[in-house]
């Protein structure tokens, strides 16, 4: 491998975990670092040992929802209390899911295209809606980034098949394929379901039409799926809320489809329109297989109270992977300096928007970082009842601290009063005080806290102290 092409790999999962070591545990992160029972409960006692994840696990899925695989994976990484392991892991389940993507467009390892392995990571950046919660942010990434990697790998084969219809894999792999689709099966709600309509696309297809017979890992693989999607789905009680409302989320759902996802259809729609009447040609296979997963996981969501930006995360994927796939076979259609212009273009777009979102990522570092010392500090004095200022800012949906729940301030109503037991009592169990409640207020301005430490970088001699500059920090807030 060239100089150049190691550089290609390796820079943007260097980038990638620059940010991820950036980015602190927050949020559900002190939840799922604590014994757990009940959600809505006090915890008190951090995880110390395997048998603690897996009994918390058991009681999540008991209590709370039904997705074990990554529960039991925030469990275990919180147990372990240092985040770097899990910055180094994030690094790699994120270059593999993006070489997985490679694949699922191209249908082969080799070659491994470097030019769209580049063109990857940016679409990525501008267009998942809350990048930073789904890859930075460790509870968000081991829901979405590492389950959207299971589900790639478990596809694998099928994506196969779909090129070759003579594709059959050996008895062993096969019955371990069971076990794949059991993973696959027990991972988020919505992910799955649209790997479940996928598949059902794939049978009906393959059976059906081509009339081709089922393969031994086809079968294992979709009874193993089946097995950990019921699993998944049946945890939560109330599935069924209604007609009405599911009226009203149908149109939410709509709504963030055209918001999020609208201009990734128009274009997989316009370039079916291209290949199929302008090309005359048949549409490449995988393509209608990752739209309607698309579509599936985008509508299984009605079946939810909520539809926050990173539960997109694997429709808006499905619909890129839908996109690709077309444009990969037709990629000589265009000219050589269009394409050149193209990717010069989206990078072009890409790299203001990255400086910005990297900013805002160091700000959410130092803010939490400032505010850590001062807990530290006031710890280390004997003070166990701590009030701290909130909320950490986040501008851009590229950092993993944007649009969630910081340390809460004294409740109001029922509902928050339940949301400021379960949060603030794992969040004082982490730094080991009896009790902490939110200041509210506006948050700091990010630049602020950026510029002090580029102008305390900057400063030849006399500059303060790294925790006298983040006490600064804190107190400008």
């Amino acid at each position: 491998m060239t100089r150049r092409a190691i550089a290609i790999y390796t820079l943007p999962l260097i980038a990638f975990f620059v940010l991820n070591a950036l980015t602190p545990v927050w949020w559900d992160d002190f939840i799922m670092a604590c014994r757990f029972d009940v959600w809505y409960e006090p915890h008190s006692t951090l995880a110390a040992s395997f048998s603690d994840v897996w009994n918390s696990t058991v009681n999540m899925y008991c209590t709370w929802h039904g997705r074990s695989v990554v529960d039991f994976l925030n469990f275990l990484f919180m147990s372990i209390q240092a985040k770097t392991v899990f910055n180094i892991c994030n690094t790699a389940v994120y270059g593999l899911f993006v070489f997985l993507m490679c694949f699922h467009i191209t249908g082969t390892f080799r070659p491994l295209f470097p030019w769209l392995f580049l063109t990857l990571h940016p679409l990525l950046w501008m267009l998942i809606p809350a990048w930073g919660q789904n890859l930075l942010w460790l509870t968000g990434s081991i829901n979405y980034l590492w389950t959207g990697t299971l589900i790639l790998l478990f596809l694998i084969p099928f994506r196969r098949r779909m090129d070759d219809s003579a594709y059959a894999m050996s008895v062993p792999l096969s019955i371990l394929w069971l076990f794949a689709g059991i993973v696959a099966g027990w991972t988020m709600e919505n992910s799955a379901s649209g790997v479940f309509a996928l598949l059902a696309c794939y049978f009906v297809w393959n059976k059906f039409v081509l009339r081709n017979p089922v393969r031994l890992f086809e079968a294992l693989g979709a009874i193993g799926f089946l097995s950990g999607f019921f699993m998944l789905v049946t945890a939560r009680p109330h599935l069924f809320r209604g007609f009405y409302t599911l009226l009203l989320n149908f149109m939410q759902v709509n709504e963030r489809l055209m918001k999020s996802s609208g201009l990734l259809v128009l274009c997989i729609l316009a370039l079916s329109f291209y290949i199929l009447r302008v090309l005359k040609r048949s549409l490449p296979r995988p393509a209608p297989f990752f739209f309607f997963a698309a579509v599936g996981a985008a509508y299984s969501m009605i079946l939810s109270d909520h539809f926050p930006a990173r539960s997109w995360f694997m429709p808006q994927v499905f619909f890129l992977l839908s996109l690709l796939c077309l444009l990969f076979p037709v990629r000589g259609q265009i000219p050589k300096k269009s394409a050149i212009a193209l990717f010069a273009l989206l990078w072009a777009a890409f790299v203001p928007w990255f400086l910005l979102g990297a900013k805002s990522v160091a700000a959410g570092y130092l803010f939490t970082e400032a505010r850590e010392e001062y807990v530290l500090e006031q710890r280390n004095l004997g003070v166990r009842d701590i009030a701290v200022k909130t909320p950490v800012p986040a501008v851009f949906a590229q950092s993993g601290l944007w649009n969630g729940k910081d340390v809460l301030p004294l409740p109001r109503t029922p509902h928050e009063d339940s949301e400021f037991v379960a949060h603030n009592s794992a969040w004082a169990a982490w730094y080991g005080l009896k009790s902490v409640r939110g200041i509210p207020g506006d948050a700091p301005e990010e630049g602020r806290a950026v510029r002090d430490v580029w102008n305390w970088v900057a400063q030849s001699g006399g500059r303060p102290s790294w925790r006298a500059l983040l006490q600064r920090i804190y107190d400008d807030w």
